[in-house]
């Protein structure tokens, strides 16, 4: 017989091969290349599992030879018959399926093997001869082979284990944990552990020829398991002797020296012959064994009779044969209506049942108004219930009565009551003891349904279930119940033998009395309305919990407005949150007052009326801004006394405060001030404050800013993203202000969406000031305020204005598209580092700008080494630069509670928010969007994770029409099926997301194995004329060989024909034949923009109050002096008022200039109003103009402060910076400043100092 050595040479190759591989993979399980021969026997499992064969050679294209060799390590032969063979899922234990083989009591000798063959149905056919003849060995069937239904996955992580029938797992063997362990007809083979553990150590894997029945010595260990062949279990009965039916419970302690593999509980009734037996399982909570016993198998019993058997493998104990008195059940309650019989089937009539019906009882006092209620058809497998014999009228149930309910299914509606009592032999009337109404195409006969008999209000009385254990329906007989202690669940006590006997109620199953119903104790409401004011135009969720004894049948909510005479109402459903909800919209225009509101809640027999509540209504009372009167902004020539007016109201009228404030305001006139910079970054905005390569603005540039007259400065650039960089210098004054304003005009082309941006000097990043979508090239102003403390350093503030679309600079490019790598994360992680190393290493020659990856990123979400493998694999793209998108498929969530934490825990938005192509996030990256912009077309790249929700796709919405001018790519997870029809989920994206937002172009999804295309066209305006196509892409080829072979898309982009190819690839093959190539049109024609500056200002709104007047009535104007002006000077100004609730408005910036001096003498005033003319008309240029500008406020400054000597130094210099600047300054404008100034000079010299 051949046997497999584990030599020292196999054992060094399997080292170095670790060793090689670890280098680009992670290291999922060591090796012991060693057996530790002083480790305990007793830490060591009984049983082993030393090889594994999951694919052999096929029979009817199905593997026909796998099996599972297990190995006694004990002492003595022990009987497989205590033990089973688990087949585990990656996910966990939940998942577990249970293995046994077709003959149990086999006995494994000491030291021996027994093999266990899969059997499929394929293979039953086939004989233990063809077995051993296929591995060339002599097993004999049903001594060491043994045939076991079951099935192992080739590809895909399992656990193979064996555990007790008390539910012990003594041994687990792993394999494609991380590296792909299968090979046709070879051998996966393990060593014993040796860590206390109960794993077994792979020590060869896919490389070696299969040996069943045949141990190498050194994979077990030299020395068995002792075990004492005389030692039986021992049982300790903890039963109690009387106990109430609801509540019976047989219990024991049971131990061993060995191992107890084995519990079995024996009981009966006083009325049966032979004892039910059922395998007990061990209580991990408090390590007992114990039942409950069914009520309905206790219906009618007085004694039940049991004892225990424990067994280890080798011994058995058994315990003396016990009883339990049987008493009424403790929980005497019982429901107020019944379910006593159903028929699924009948006698057939049109193709269909003909006479199915519901049988529901009475149990109470009062008469029963069947109104209240319906009744719940459930399907068990999530599907929504359907509602039936909704909105009855004048249906009644008499107390001790039942009532009929005939099903209408579609079939059956010529049918009679008549008819219905022949087919059943009865005299049921008509709206008395039977209903007939619509329930929707009826019950089915063989899959499993619960039926709930429920109120209005949602709260479920009474619950019957059918074909949930055993088949239960026949024509025309009854499943019948009991009624249930302690539960909403009926019990069933018979099926498919008895006659129906509807309208007649069976002996025993329904209480001997009825409930008493309290007709002074109705259901308690309780306000859970979380809100006590609304505010104009929003809405307000009004919330009760309501509570009974009994349930809630009907509760209705009462509202209304103050000042309304009548209220409204409406019949609310409890929702999951167990409360009653409803919303009311509060209008606009609503007046002051409040929503009043109460409830009335009913039991079905007494209604409970709430207490009165109100919801007082915030009124907007908010003054308008004020309106400029007088002077008109920009007047000049203004007295040194202005008048200053303006008009003030408010919404709800009252009388106002107004308060008038002096401002400061800085413009591109001011170049002393300002500078202005012009560049092209490469992404937007850009990276630093100042990128390199900034040119300032020429002199003739600067000199089209003075005033908003569309002589702009335009800026294009060929391949990067323009902008204008403007660069300000605050006065101490105005860094002594908490806020100021920026303003920018000017113009862009039709639907460029256009940004200003200020630097924050904190975070170190352009953070947006404000944007604008224009609809035409007129111009158009952005404005917002800033912190000076966050955006001013050293007196100066930044801002900067950029057009986001950059033009078309290349044509070729390429995107990747990767889906469903959950295979590759789980087995085959060679396959994903292939993938993404290609991209790295062809990212410059195939120009890859992006990779998609539409989720399944991991096959087993709380398998955290697939988790790394995609960590480690996507990190490559991070570091060659390669931008990406990931979003969150059914295989990376925790289902059903939708947890999201490991794939936020790697792929959450803390991973991308500092990448520059990174957008936004919803709820940490379950959704997120990208911005694309490469070789002349711009892309938002819009993600969203499995199951988008009502908030989702709001937000998706919101991001697409912030971006209306970059084409939109849709990411999701799930959308076309695998015959390429969207699926219900993608039917909804359709229709809120993809058809309202005209910038939708694309689709992609997996989920589903195929290559699909599914191309919708929309007419977006409506006039019968398709504006666009969207194509809907399905890709993922997890179904092909190792979960995908390597497969993903590659979308070539050809910008010159306006085509997308997409063809997909193998990285490992080197293949491009999977499915067949297919082109998608788009129009990839590149968008010119522009940046075009008119004029910049930065507005101080500061706290220097110039007068203030109140009560100024609604409407009327607000007027105050302001005196004490100088002469020839630019005044900013701006008013503020307060209404009565001290909500407050401001207006807009103003300014005016005051007259010049008529004096006929020259002072600074008129000297510094001389050269900003001279600057605004071109002639004087910078650098001259900013010279003689700062000269002159230096002059004034020593001037103002008596320091005349000083003042005159100060003028002088400015003759002679006029002197040595002649290109700078304009024959005329020199000629008039040095007159000018000589006579200032002359005035001071002569002691004449007054102005």
């Amino acid at each position: 017989m051949m046997k497999i050595s584990v030599s020292n040479s196999l054992l060094s190759a399997i080292m170095i091969f670790v060793l090689c591989f670890s280098n680009s993979i992670i290291s999922i399980e060591p090796i012991n290349a060693e057996v530790q021969h002083d480790t305990d026997q007793r830490d060591i499992p009984p049983l082993l599992i030393t090889e594994i064969v999951p694919d052999s050679t096929d029979i009817e294209e199905v593997d026909g030879y796998e099996f599972i060799e297990v190995y006694n390590n004990t002492n003595h032969p022990l009987s497989f018959d205590e033990y089973q063979i688990i087949y585990r899922y990656p996910v966990g234990a939940e998942n577990d399926r249970f293995w046994m083989p077709n003959k149990r009591d086999i006995e494994i000798p000491s030291g021996e093997t027994l093999v266990l063959w899969i059997e499929n149905a394929e293979n039953k056919n086939i004989s233990i001869e063809d077995f051993n003849d296929h591995y060339g060995v002599n097993l004999v069937e049903n001594k060491d082979i043994v045939r076991m239904p079951g099935g192992m996955a080739n590809q895909r992580m399992r656990d193979i284990l064996i555990r007790t029938n008390t539910g012990e797992e003594v041994v687990m063997a792993q394999y494609n944990r991380g590296v792909y362990d299968v090979a046709e007809n070879m051998g996966i083979f393990y060593q014993y552990p040796v860590d206390g553990s109960n794993q077994m150590v792979k020590v060869s894997a896919g490389s070696d020829p299969a040996t069943p029945g045949t141990i190498e010595a050194d994979l077990v260990p030299e020395v068995p398991i002792e075990i004492a062949a005389d030692t039986a279990p021992i049982i300790e009965n903890m039963t109690v002797t009387s106990q109430p039916m609801d509540k019976v419970e047989v219990i024991a302690e049971a131990s061993d020296d060995f191992l107890l593999s084995t519990m079995t509980l024996y009981y009966k009734d006083e009325n049966s012959e032979g004892y039910q037996s059922l395998n007990l399982e061990m209580n991990d909570e408090d390590g007992t064994y114990s039942h409950r016993v069914p009520v309905n198998d206790l219906i009618g019993v007085k004694e039940l009779e049991y004892y225990f058997e424990a067994s280890n493998g080798l011994n058995r104990s058994t315990t003396e044969v016990n009883t339990i008195d049987i008493t009424e059940a403790v929980n005497g309650e019982t429901l107020p209506l019944l379910i006593t019989e159903v028929v699924p089937d009948s006698s057939n009539f049109n193709g269909a049942d003909g006479y199915e019906f519901i049988e529901v009882y009475n149990n109470t006092d009062q008469v029963v108004d069947f109104e209240n209620y319906h009744v719940l058809y459930r399907y068990l497998t999530g599907s929504p219930d359907a509602i039936w014999f909704e909105n009855l009228t004048d249906i009644h149930i008499n107390p001790g009565d039942n009532l009929v309910l005939w099903v209408d299914n579609g079939k059956n509606e010529e049918l009679t009551v008549a008819d219905f009592n022949a087919n059943y032999g009865t005299e049921l009337v008509e709206n008395e003891d039977i209903v007939k109404a619509s329930a929707g195409g009826g019950m089915a006969n063989g899959s499993k349904r619960e039926l709930i008999v429920a109120s209005k209000a949602g709260d479920e009385v009474v619950i019957a279930g059918y074909n949930k254990d055993e088949p239960d329906s026949a024509p025309n007989k009854g499943i019948f119940y009991h009624f249930p202690y302690g539960s909403k669940e009926m019990i069933k006590v018979g099926s498919r033998e008895k006659a129906a006997t509807p309208g007649t109620i069976e002996e025993n199953l329904v209480p001997a009395d009825l409930m008493e119903i309290d007709l002074e104790l109705g259901p308690v409401i309780d306000n859970r309305t979380e809100v006590d004011t609304v505010k104009q135009g929003d809405s307000v969720e009004i919330k009760a919990y309501a509570q009974d004894s009994l349930h809630v049948s009907v509760m209705t909510l009462f509202y209304k407005h103050s000042m309304d005479e009548s209220y409204e109402s409406v019949n609310l459903t409890r929702e999951e949150d167990r409360l009653f909800h409803h919303t009311v919209d509060i209008g606009e225009d609503a007046p002051e007052g409040s929503i009043d509101y109460y409830f009335v809640a009913s039991n079905g027999f007494v209604e409970t009326n709430s207490t009165n509540h109100s919801i007082g209504i915030e009124i907007e009372n908010s003054p308008d801004v004020p309106v400029l009167f007088y002077p008109e902004n920009g007047s000049s020539d203004m007295p040194t006394d202005t008048e200053l007016s303006v008009e003030v109201s408010n919404q709800y009228g009252g009388s106002l405060d107004v308060g008038f404030y002096q401002g400061r305001s800085y413009n591109t006139t001011q170049l002393q001030r300002f500078k202005i910079f012009q560049n092209a970054a490469d992404v937007e905005p850009p990276l630093e404050m100042v990128p390199d390569g900034e040119v300032e603005f020429t002199t003739e540039e600067y000199s089209k800013l003075s005033a908003i007259n569309n002589e702009q400065v335009e800026t294009d650039s060929d391949e990067q993203f323009p902008y204008h960089r403007f660069e300000v210098t605050l006065d101490e004054e105005e860094l002594q202000e908490e806020m100021v304003e920026v303003v920018w005009h000017g113009s862009s082309l039709d639907g460029r969406k256009v940004n200003m941006y200020a630097w924050n000097i904190a975070t170190e990043k352009w953070t947006v000031v404000d944007s604008f979508v224009p609809d035409s090239t007129d111009t158009f102003s952005l404005k917002g305020e800033v912190d000076v403390n966050d955006y001013v350093r050293d007196g100066k503030l930044n801002a900067i204005v950029q057009d986001e679309i950059p033009p078309r600079a290349e044509y070729d490019y390429t995107f990747v598209w990767l889906s469903d790598t959950q295979f590759y994360s789980e087995v085959f992680p060679d396959l994903y580092e292939t993938q993404v190393g290609w991209v790295q290493e062809n990212k410059d020659t195939m120009d890859i700008e992006y990779v998609f990856h539409t989720g399944d990123i991991v096959n087993t979400y709380n398998q955290m080494y697939q988790w790394e493998f995609a960590d480690q694999f996507m990190g490559v793209l991070e570091n060659a630069s390669v931008p990406y998108g990931v979003l969150a498929g059914n295989h990376d969530v925790e289902l059903p509670n939708m947890g999201y934490d490991n794939y936020s825990q790697y792929f959450g938005e803390d991973r991308f928010q500092d990448q520059p192509y990174y957008g936004d996030s919803y709820q940490n990256n379950r959704g997120h969007y990208d911005l694309i912009s490469s070789h002349g077309n711009d892309f938002i790249m819009l993600y969203m994770g499995w199951q988008p929700d009502d908030e989702g796709i709001a937000w998706m919405n919101e991001v697409l029409a912030e971006y209306p001018d970059r084409i939109a790519i849709l990411n999701f997870h799930q959308y076309l099926n695998a015959a390429g029809n969207r699926t219900a989920i993608a039917d909804q994206l359709f229709e809120e997301v993809v058809v309202p937002n005209e910038n939708v172009k694309l689709v992609l999804g997996g989920h589903y194995h195929g290559s699909e295309v599914l191309v919708d066209t929309i007419d977006d305006d409506g006039d019968g004329i398709e504006d666009r196509k969207v194509h809907q892409l399905l890709g993922n080829f997890q179904d092909a060989e190792r979960g995908g072979d390597g497969y993903m898309n590659i979308m070539n982009f050809d910008t010159e024909n306006n085509l997308i190819y997409i063809n997909t690839y193998s990285t490992d093959l080197d293949s491009y034949d999977l499915f067949e190539p297919y082109t998608v049109s788009l129009n990839l024609e590149p968008m010119t923009k522009r940046v075009s500056t008119d004029f910049f200002e930065v507005n101080v709104y500061s706290s220097e109050e110039i007068a203030t007047v109140s009560d100024i009535p609604s409407g009327e104007r607000a007027t105050v002096n302001w005196d004490g002006l100088d002469d020839g000077e630019t005044y900013y100004w701006y008013a503020s008022v307060r209404n009565e609730a001290g909500v407050e408005a401001i207006s807009n910036m103003w300014h005016f200039t005051t007259e010049e001096s008529s004096s006929g003498e020259t002072d600074i005033s008129g000297i510094r109003t001389l050269i900003q003319e001279f600057i605004d008309s071109g002639d004087i240029k910078n650098p001259l103009a900013s010279q003689l500008t700062n000269t002159l406020r230096q002059a004034e400054h020593h001037y103002d402060r008596g320091n005349v000597e000083q003042a005159i130094k100060f003028m002088e210099k400015s003759l002679k910076q006029i002197d040595k600047k002649e290109q700078l300054i304009s024959s005329e404008a020199k000629t008039v400043l040095q007159e000018t100034v000589d006579a200032l000079l002359e005035q001071w010299e002569s002691g004449d100092t007054s102005e």
